[in-house]
């Protein structure tokens, strides 16, 4: 009977505490409020930090009591922060995203173990922003100010958004964190972080030697920096509204010719514009064709300059080399803009550096 009593109570109370906290009549992940019979308050609980208070066992045929509930969605306002809907608590493992999130400027944030026994902020989607937004460097779980240290995947995907600042804070954009965002055309990085940077609204590494992404909304001519070592021809697949790519003079390792990406001797053509909609012309002595180079072309009317034997390279993209040859052979025109189908053979991979 104590034990079923015990369980009552424990249950009747985090009822009652959870309608208190919807209602704003508590502040939330505000310490020292722990959940009830848990011996942990929210906030440490976030952090993944247990009280050390034991917790009762169950007698054999009793049930143990539900695990308490902490918000799931929390909308800051002003200092105080509401509850809008409950799920468990999340994993404390290191670098691991608990559900409770809080909303902030228009994106939505989720606490996440920082590996030194802290919390970070990690920025898991968007609710109102739209257009050109800027994330911002910290996000308050309450009392406790964290920095926004990570982008999740599918963070922006659906949203609106045009433009996206990203703090110095952010060491860590996720694969797929940017993607699904159609009308994203650019990518800012505050100056001086120590992971990223970005050129033409395109994100890069930090020493803006490697291209890591470009923004599907992204217009026009792409530009990349005379520093750059690395821009897998992946990169521009899914950027149908990129319409020309130019090189920076001084490049040691690419050029541009005609709209389109070669490596630094023009010889190998690596990446056709996926928005182009016209016949692209190859620039003179060119005698390879990346097997990447013209994935995403969908509006591509034919390619001319290209000499009577051709070579498709191995980019380390994953591109189907087998598909490439078939779309040369078939888009291949002769200077008078007839078809000609040139003989197209496979060939060894392409330096190191240019492979993704």
């Amino acid at each position: 009977m104590r034990a079923h009593a015990a369980t009552l109570l424990r249950n009747t109370t985090s009822v009652l505490l959870a309608l208190a906290l919807a209602c704003g009549l508590v502040p939330v992940l505000d310490a020292p409020a722990a959940v009830a019979g848990e011996g942990r308050t929210l906030a440490s609980g976030l952090a993944g930090e247990p009280s050390g208070a034991a917790e009762p066992e169950a007698t054999e045929g009793e049930h143990a009591a539900p695990v308490p509930v902490v918000p799931a969605v929390v909308a800051a306002s002003g200092s105080l922060a509401r509850i809008s809907a409950d799920a468990p608590l999340g994993s404390s493992a290191q670098g691991a995203v608990h559900d409770a999130t809080v909303e902030e400027a228009g994106f939505l944030f989720a606490p996440a173990s920082d590996g030194q026994g802290g919390l970070s902020a990690v920025l898991v989607g968007t609710s109102s922003a739209m257009g050109e937004a800027s994330v911002p460097s910290e996000v308050a779980f309450g009392a406790t100010a964290c920095p926004v240290s990570r982008i999740a995947p599918g963070a922006v995907e659906g949203s609106s958004l045009s433009s996206l600042s990203i703090p110095v804070t952010v060491s860590s954009v996720d694969d797929g964190a940017l993607s699904g965002a159609p009308f994203l055309e650019s990518i800012q990085v505050e100056e001086g972080s120590p992971a990223y940077s970005s050129y033409d609204g395109m994100l890069f590494d930090a020493d803006m030697t490697r291209l890591l992404l470009v923004p599907e909304g992204k217009q026009g001519a792409a530009r990349i920096p005379s520093t750059a070592e690395v821009v897998p021809p992946s990169a521009f697949s899914h950027c149908a509204g990129v319409t020309a790519i130019s090189v920076e003079a001084g490049s040691a390792a690419y050029l541009s010719r005609n709209g389109c990406l070669y490596d630094a001797s023009g010889e190998a053509l690596l990446r056709v514009p996926a928005g182009l909609a016209d016949v692209a012309e190859a620039a003179p002595g060119c005698s390879a064709v990346a097997a990447g180079a013209l994935e995403g072309c969908s509006m591509l009317l034919g390619i001319s300059g290209l000499g009577p034997s051709l070579e498709v390279a191995d980019d380390g993209s994953g591109a189907d080399a087998r598909a490439t040859r078939e779309l040369l052979a078939r888009l291949a025109l002769d200077g008078e803009g007839a078809a000609q189908e040139p003989a197209v053979a496979a060939a060894s991979p392409l330096a190191p550096a240019l492979a993704s």
